[in-house]
């Protein structure tokens, strides 16, 4: 049987501490966020500034939102306005609420900030602590190519592929049940189950840390695999750093025309990556009469 090859289509990381990135290899960039001035009297602004570049090879959506809140995600309501909001990308000139960056592709951002109202700024002032995340939509797939002997005398294959995700969430694929000494190989006697574990690979070391929210996995096969039905789920998961969600599906051959078959049981999951980026303060002084 011709494998249908099923390529992994986006896995892309944040490399975002608040600063400056200099690692210059994978995924999203922080390429500078400002705030000028930090310290301002009441009743007077202050511009916050910020610019991501996609530094790896594949596209990536960065959902901004109106007046880009899904970014700049705490603005101290209570202290500032957003008096000024624009954005920009290497392909849209216009503000939007959302960019598709390629390859070296840059995203920029500005707001000014306002304190109108100087009666409620008391004596030692106000700190506002503006926070700032990165939230991005990705879809990625995996693969796992499988195959049923009718005993263990069939020599079948020797040379099955499996492909895992890298990157915020991690798609591993395993068999479980099987009897067979040869790797992802099941026997027609066996009771065997797939075993689909998505995981929030996150560390303290890893350069993906943030949320992940899952949105939808799909989990289907090739016509030669019978799958159990109801295999997947569309219910919204969220896993936080280190968690995983495993699906188990129970497989069997469809149709043994031949001492050995193959296929193959293909894995896509929707998912949204948060990447918190951290916090810029701004101080409001007391401005006396």
């Amino acid at each position: 049987m011709e494998h249908k090859e099923v390529i992994i289509l986006l896995i892309l990381s944040v490399l975002a501490s608040g600063c400056a990135d200099s690692s210059g290899g994978q995924g999203i960039s922080v390429e500078n966020l400002n705030v000028e001035p930090s310290q301002v009297y009441a009743g007077s602004s202050t511009g916050v500034s910020m610019s991501v570049r996609n530094s790896g090879l594949l596209e990536a959506n960065l959902i901004t939102g109106e007046n880009g809140n899904n970014v700049l995600t705490n603005h101290c309501t209570d202290i500032f306005n957003i008096e000024e909001y624009r954005a920009s990308s290497s392909r849209v000139a216009s503000t939007e609420d959302n960019y598709t960056l390629g390859q070296g592709e840059v995203t920029r951002f500005y707001w000014r900030l306002t304190q109108e109202d100087t009666s409620e700024v008391p004596l030692n002032g106000f700190r506002c602590d503006l926070k700032f995340e990165l939230p991005f939509n990705y879809s990625v797939n995996a693969y796992k190519q499988l195959q049923f002997k009718e005993s263990r005398e069939v020599e079948g294959s020797t040379q099955l592929e499996s492909k895992v995700s890298e990157g915020p969430l991690r798609v591993v694929s395993e068999v479980i049940g099987s009897t067979s000494q040869q790797p992802n190989t099941i026997l027609t006697q066996d009771d065997a189950s797939i075993y689909i574990t998505v995981e929030n690979a996150d560390s303290q070391d890893s350069p993906y840390q943030g949320l992940v929210q899952i949105n939808d996995i799909r989990i289907d096969s090739t016509e030669s695999i019978s799958l159990q039905e109801d295999c997947g789920s569309d219910d919204s998961v969220t896993l936080s750093t280190g968690s995983q969600e495993v699906y188990r599906c129970s497989i069997g051959p469809a149709d043994m025309n031949s001492p050995s078959v193959r296929g193959e049981v293909n894995v896509q999951v929707d998912y949204t990556f948060v990447k918190d980026i951290g916090n810029r303060k701004v101080k409001v002084q007391y401005r006396g009469n």
